[in-house]
């Protein structure tokens, strides 16, 4: 393993924020993981631990694995809104991963984008790694139309490999800046923000090892996925008709049967019903609105149809 600060960034009151890298391997191919973008996500940061420690052990000969190429992990990119738990970086509040490809004379954030796109630009693959914000996401790897990582987010073995439409590529992210370079970028998320579920965790690490041998990066004995992984390609999206108190009645990862229940929406004060949510199609549960209280328009259940 080799660990080294590719940059840093002066905090107003003295002292640094470092950017740290961790290298296993050798060779010309390079699997880069990024986690952390988002301060409040440690499902991501819980996944590159675990994969650090088994790399650790594969480079010391304690696994059958053996690695043929690179594996470069960034697990703490915002490291600072990590520390904070907070979602952007704590000093101006701007979200690093709308700052791709950064600007090295830019400011603090602007700059922290430009170190981390100038190291993982020379991969073979990128995985983002997430977790939900709003929304509790069942385990799942999501690539992009008219990029060709369709079957390499089926490696991953994650339940769930979304084929999402072009335009949901937000300008700024890593993922898309990195798209426009000619660079695959996969995305992986699993969980909600601010809880760390070790479960969760395993298995997006459990996913990024699949991926490793998938691409010939690592050689070693098939890692059988959890859940049979499932291509979608269409999503229902159930949102909020009215603001209320939201009491949903599935989780994650339920299969579902067509016009079944997902939920109410009701009066906080009076109890009153304001919306019988149901699904329209069979599928599973991919994404589950969290917080109790929603407005109009509010996403509170995306199904997967598969």
């Amino acid at each position: 393993m080799n660990q080294s600060t590719i940059g840093q960034i002066a905090l107003p009151m003295g002292g640094s924020v470092q950017l740290q890298q961790l290298e296993f391997g050798r060779g010309s191919q390079i699997l880069s993981v990024v986690s952390g973008l988002h301060g409040d996500e440690y499902n991501g940061l819980g996944a590159c631990a675990r994969l650090a420690r088994f790399l650790r052990q594969v480079e010391t000969q304690q696994t059958p694995y053996r690695l043929v190429g690179r594996v470069r992990l960034f697990s703490a990119s915002n490291a600072l809104a990590l520390v904070t738990g907070e979602r952007n970086w704590p000093v101006d509040q701007t979200d690093l991963n709308r700052l791709f490809p950064g600007y090295v004379a830019g400011e603090a954030t602007q700059r922290l984008a430009h170190f981390i796109y100038e190291a993982v630009r020379s991969s073979r693959l990128c995985v983002a790694v997430h977790s939900g914000h709003e929304l509790v996401e069942w385990p799942q790897a999501r690539s992009f139309q008219d990029y060709p990582t369709g079957n390499q987010a089926l490696a991953t073995g994650l339940p769930l490999s979304w084929v999402q439409p072009r335009e949901d590529l937000r300008q700024g992210s890593l993922e898309k800046t990195l798209q426009q370079q000619g660079v695959d970028c996969l995305l992986l998320t699993g969980g909600q923000a601010q809880q760390l579920d070790p479960g969760m965790a395993e298995q997006l690490q459990a996913g990024m090892v699949r991926l490793a041998l998938h691409l010939g990066i690592l050689h070693g004995p098939l890692l059988p996925p959890v859940h049979p992984p499932r291509q979608v390609r269409q999503v229902q999206v159930c949102l909020a008709e009215r603001a209320g108190l939201w009491l949903p009645s599935v989780r994650p990862g339920d299969l579902l049967l067509v016009q079944q229940s997902l939920g109410e929406v009701v009066d906080p004060l009076t109890g009153e019903l304001l919306q019988l949510v149901s699904t329209k199609t069979s599928g599973y549960v991919m994404s589950l609105h969290i917080r109790p209280l929603v407005t109009q328009g509010s996403l509170l259940v995306r199904v997967a149809v598969v």
